[in-house]
């Protein structure tokens, strides 16, 4: 069964698209039409779950949010 491809809501402020390429994610960053590649970030090739993925990233990055923010799946 393939890997799906992930897109998330960062706080509102921004979508990442997580894309599963070969053995590795590929994150875009996209905010209003501005897509960005991030080579200076990576998420963990053995992760295979949208859910647990969102966690991740909230562990990650929740030095950015502020009180009832949350990473959600869009």
């Amino acid at each position: 069964m393939p890997i799906p491809n992930c897109r998330f809501s960062v706080y509102g402020r921004y979508v990442l698209e997580v894309e599963r390429v070969d053995d590795h994610w590929k994150i875009i960053k996209q905010v209003g039409e501005r897509r960005v590649i991030l080579h200076d970030f990576a998420i963990p090739s053995w992760m295979t779950d949208c859910d647990e993925i969102a966690i991740f990233l909230d562990d990650m990055l929740h030095e950015s949010s502020g009180a009832g923010d949350a990473i959600r799946r869009v």
